[in-house]
């Protein structure tokens, strides 16, 4: 549990801004990138959509804690991008093997 006191909803209730920035995540860790470039890029998109760093996750004010550098992310959130890259992985492997 990451503590997320505003969690992201379901894929079919998310907001097209939120499915794209998924989406592009899925195709940046298919490419390869690690857990830290991952994060730089989800960074980089929500930056470029509006939204700066606030002490809390507010999609109206375009808001989030994360958007700091990877190394200054408490180590539950760094998790999250490992866990992320390693799903990919795997549902990839079995795409392949399929």
């Amino acid at each position: 549990m990451t503590g997320d006191p505003v969690p992201s909803p379901a894929w079919a209730d998310a907001p097209e801004w939120q499915r794209a920035s998924a989406i592009e995540g899925v195709q940046k860790a298919l490419d390869g990138e690690t857990a830290e470039q991952l994060h730089e890029s989800w960074c980089v998109f929500k930056e470029n959509d509006g939204w700066i760093w606030g002490e809390l996750k507010d999609a109206d004010a375009k808001t989030h804690p994360c958007l700091i550098e990877y190394d200054s992310l408490p180590p539950e959130q760094r998790a999250k991008d490992h866990v992320f890259a390693a799903i990919v992985a795997a549902l990839d492997d079995g795409e392949r093997k399929a």
